[in-house]
């Protein structure tokens, strides 16, 4: 919701804690923490953070993120779905 408002810092620290408390209790490969770094790759793109949203949606796939889908038509992710590396991300979903 904060994300929506435009209130990308606010956003990513709320998701940083999200984050943090699902990691500690449904370790680092878990779906739901997936979609957390999905999510956090999502602020960092529209707030322009290209590498930081990169960064963030290697490790949303890397821990089971699995809507190709999804990251393929968001909108949110256009200031990154040109670069190649995202392709290359994307490619492994």
């Amino acid at each position: 919701m904060l994300k929506n408002q435009g209130k990308l810092a606010e956003a990513m620290e709320l998701y940083q804690e999200v984050l943090r408390v699902r990691v500690a209790t449904l370790g680092p490969e878990h779906p739901d923490v997936g979609n957390t770094y999905y999510n956090i790759t999502c602020a960092h793109s529209l707030a322009g953070s290209i590498s930081d949203a990169l960064a963030n949606f290697e490790s949303a796939v890397s821990a089971g993120y699995n809507d190709r889908q999804h990251a393929d038509s968001d909108t949110d992710l256009d200031n990154i779905r040109g670069h190649e590396q995202f392709q290359r991300i994307l490619a492994r979903i």
